[in-house]
């Protein structure tokens, strides 16, 4: 037997008599509803008819206003999706083209050219000859336009500035588009993608930082100081194995989940993790939305100090389009499947028992990202450019499970609250 229930937003749904009497969201607008108890069958025999009253006319009141619209539970993050809404994460897919082109041309080969362009310029060969404490920088700045031959542009130009300030505009529009309503709020989705880009960068410095400063040293002691302190000294570990060049497929693997992918996916996670331990307000829309913005803010600022370090009078154009389009994709993939897998568990996160208990929870939520970026990584080390394509392919799947399962389910009947 099931109850018909209908929202203010003009939604009707049949749910189970099993949810009588408690509250749901309506899969609609996501407004909080009453769900009323079963109705009971009437009797065949209809009841004795009392004599009608003579009619009586009453005075005219006010007219009734018809109910508002349900209110938005976080700052317009629950309004109705616009049509496509619950589709718009396939414009993700559209991103990992430059990715998909990069993997399957020819290779920049980047030292041939930086020996062209010396061979070309014998005048600054010779002026860094006996030069031991030279670097890349001082090279490439006594290069002619400070840069290699087909560098797209030069060591000290500002313009992958430029290129991040577009890749960030770009996908905060897809977040807004994604939950286009008239009274949405840009400020917490702007809020969320400025603290990962910026705290959550140096909250994760800091981290490696800790975590290389444990190697070598040993604590005895029971407690849970003591298990932080081996958490974060494995987790060291796992970074330097990451960065061993002679490690093979399997350590690499390991330390690139347990390390970069472990610390990364939970730096991207802590304003989904905040929110559903001190509020849980935000629709699976929202949720997966602030999942974009952080992940597109922590990927952009990779971009950033990437292009500074390794890009900038090295490498052609292509390599731009890989960093600022498919891997801010790539990061904003992993952490909005993270935030759709927190809204699916927040009761059991936001009950968890102890700091030990949350960090539990915390694992299961980030585990197949933290998975799927680590093998992506560690792929990409071990010269398996085809195969780390069909991992980032395998991370975009993985998204879309998550989102078409919560829709299966919010069609079927309004989700418990």
């Amino acid at each position: 037997m099931s109850i018909l229930v209908r929202c203010v937003c003009g939604k009707a749904m049949n749910v189970k008599d099993e949810h009588a009497g408690k509250r749901g969201r309506c899969p609609a607008c996501g407004a909080i509803i009453d769900i009323p108890a079963a109705t009971t069958t009437q009797p065949s025999t209809p009841p004795a008819t009392a004599p009608r009253p003579a009619a009586t006319t009453l005075p005219a009141g006010p007219p009734v206003a018809p109910p508002s619209h349900a209110a938005p539970l976080y700052e317009g993050l629950s309004e109705r999706a616009p049509r496509l809404g619950n589709r718009m994460y396939a414009v993700l897919l559209l991103a990992l083209v430059p990715l998909i082109w990069n993997t399957l041309s020819d290779p920049d080969d980047t030292m041939r050219r930086l020996a062209q362009t010396i061979k070309a310029n014998p005048e600054v060969a010779r002026q860094f000859e006996q030069r031991e404490d030279a670097t890349i920088d001082d090279l490439l700045l006594a290069l002619p336009d400070h840069r290699v031959q087909g560098a797209m542009v030069a060591r000290d130009s500002w313009v992958h500035w430029g290129m991040a300030l577009a890749a960030g505009g770009l996908f905060f529009a897809l977040a807004m588009v994604t939950l286009r309503s008239r009274d949405h709020k840009p400020r917490p989705l702007l809020i969320v993608g400025l603290f990962t880009g910026t705290l959550g960068i140096l909250l994760l410095l800091g981290f490696q930082y800790v975590a290389d400063w444990t190697q070598g040293v040993w604590v005895r002691g029971r407690g849970i100081v003591t298990i932080l302190f081996y958490i974060v000294k494995f987790i060291g570990f796992s970074y330097r194995a990451a960065e061993d060049p002679s490690n093979g497929f399997l350590l690499s693997f390991v330390g690139y989940t347990c390390g970069v992918g472990f610390c990364e996916e939970v730096c991207k996670a802590l304003p989904l993790l905040w929110h559903f331990r001190t509020q849980g307000k935000l629709t699976w829309r929202g949720a997966w939305v602030w999942g974009l913005v952080s992940g597109a803010g922590f990927g952009v600022a990779e971009g950033i100090l990437y292009s500074s370090r390794y890009y900038n009078g090295l490498s052609t154009g292509g390599i731009y389009g890989v960093r600022f389009l498919s891997c801010v994709a790539l990061h904003a993939i992993w952490s909005a499947a993270v935030g759709v897998m927190l809204y699916r568990r927040q009761d059991l996160f936001r009950t968890a028992e102890g700091f030990l208990g949350m960090v539990a929870q915390t694992i299961v939520v980030i585990a197949v990202p933290m998975v799927l970026h680590g093998l992506y990584d560690t792929l990409l080390k071990q010269d398996y450019a085809v195969w780390a394509l069909v991992a980032a392919v395998a991370s975009f799947a993985w998204l879309a499970w998550q989102v078409e399962r919560t829709v299966r389910q919010e069609r079927t009947n309004a989700l418990p609250v």
